[in-house]
């Protein structure tokens, strides 16, 4: 989608240079921690797979699936739930001054998600009880493919 923010620098607005590059050197951590775990893929990479800016990239996609602007399989989206986790992991692993401007940009999307879809009553995508609270909510209008 044209309207979607460029993935390679996603950051939240209104971080302080100290956060900024905070980030930008977790997101290098992890981007060694996968070349190391797998040296050829993508050897040439200079962004993680599993970073902040994919993660937010991808929630962002499975927001805007269930809102009903995308055709994506439900596979992609239980992807998307999985980078939603590491966000999670994120803002629960910084300090909380990054954790708070994390939050801030993140809680629109997860405002939309939740008007997007219906509470599980339980149920969920998959059977975890240390699951984040999307992992249980539906679509409102569940597609039959599903």
């Amino acid at each position: 989608m044209t309207d979607r923010p460029r993935v390679a620098r996603l950051r939240p607005p209104g971080l302080t240079f100290a956060e900024r590059r905070y980030l930008d050197d977790l997101d290098q951590w992890k981007l060694a921690l996968e070349l190391e775990r797998r040296p050829n893929q993508a050897p040439n990479r200079t962004r993680p797979i599993h970073g902040l800016g994919n993660a937010y990239h991808w929630w962002d996609g499975a927001v805007r699936t269930v809102e009903g602007h995308g055709g994506w399989m439900k596979e992609e989206v239980l992807n998307s739930l999985m980078h939603r986790d590491g966000l999670e992991e994120l803002m629960t692993s910084v300090p909380k001054p990054v954790a708070t401007r994390l939050r801030e940009w993140i809680g629109p999307l997860d405002d939309r998600y939740r008007a997007a879809t219906v509470d599980g009553g339980g149920a969920g995508w998959r059977p975890k009880a240390d699951d984040g609270w999307w992992w249980r909510r539906w679509p409102r209008d569940l597609p039959a493919s599903w």
